[in-house]
């Protein structure tokens, strides 16, 4: 196509974008004379994102949209997932992207969040991340409350194996 303005992408024809300059222009007007609306297009753009199964693009859109709480919930559904199909540096930086307070005291974001550091071997957050979990966890109950001091265990000795394998020195660390 010998569009200026519109370019196709991806493997097939079905995805289009508009060129840099034309999106920045159009969203600086559509800011400049909807301001109040903007948000509300962020959450209808992140409810589509959502059905499409396009979680990172989901919680972007709600960030946007000032709709945190939602984001928050969104990554906690697909942690999970996003781990199990080694979408590591992905999830770390949907996590960043939250708003710490949010985050703060949240054990279903925390504990995916020190595996893939563990998985990804950033080890430099993992201790402060860990005595978060652990300061977090006073409120958990039961089984909640086993289940991730059984996760903090095994990630603690992973970790110290890692960094010390053997006397020497981990090649990950």
């Amino acid at each position: 196509d010998d569009s200026l303005m519109l370019q196709s992408f991806g493997d097939e024809d079905h995805w289009y974008r508009f060129h840099p300059l034309v999106r920045s222009f159009l969203l600086a007007r559509l800011e400049a004379q909807h301001g109040q609306e903007v948000k509300g297009l962020h959450a209808k753009a992140a409810a589509w994102f959502e059905e499409q199964g396009l979680v990172s693009e989901a919680v972007d859109q709600l960030l946007k949209a000032e709709r945190h709480e939602y984001a928050l919930a969104l990554l906690e559904r697909y942690a999970l997932d996003m781990l199990e199909q080694g979408q590591l540096g992905l999830f770390i930086s949907l996590v960043r992207k939250l708003p710490q307070s949010k985050i703060a005291s949240c054990e279903s974001i925390l504990v995916p969040l020190a595996w893939a550091q563990l998985l990804s071997h950033n080890a430099d957050e993992l201790p402060l991340l860990i005595d978060q979990i652990e300061s977090s966890i006073e409120h958990a109950e039961g089984a909640q409350r086993r289940d991730i001091e059984l996760d903090i265990s095994v990630i603690k000795a992973a970790l110290l194996l890692f960094r010390d394998v053997g006397g020497e020195r981990s090649p990950f660390y």
